[in-house]
């Protein structure tokens, strides 16, 4: 199987819920879903373990709540 381009990987993790920037200089990136940091970003580090592209991947929605709290305090 030939291993996705990192822009294929990048598209994948940015804007997904489970994504994280960590604090961690050495493991910069996270996924919440498979519960990991890592070096590399998590889409790259599911292929090179699986073979296969992320199948958690959700789309990250704003918080509706908070506007809606918002929204009531006025």
């Amino acid at each position: 199987m030939v291993p996705p381009e990192d822009s294929q990987v990048r598209a994948q993790c940015s804007g997904c819920r489970h994504f994280v920037v960590t604090y961690d200089p050495a493991q910069p990136y996270g996924c919440r879903a498979f519960g990991f940091q890592s070096k590399v970003w998590p889409g790259r580090l599911v292929w090179q373990e699986s073979g296969a592209l992320c199948t958690l991947r959700e789309d990250s929605q704003p918080d509706s709540s908070k506007a809606s709290k918002d929204r009531a305090r006025r």
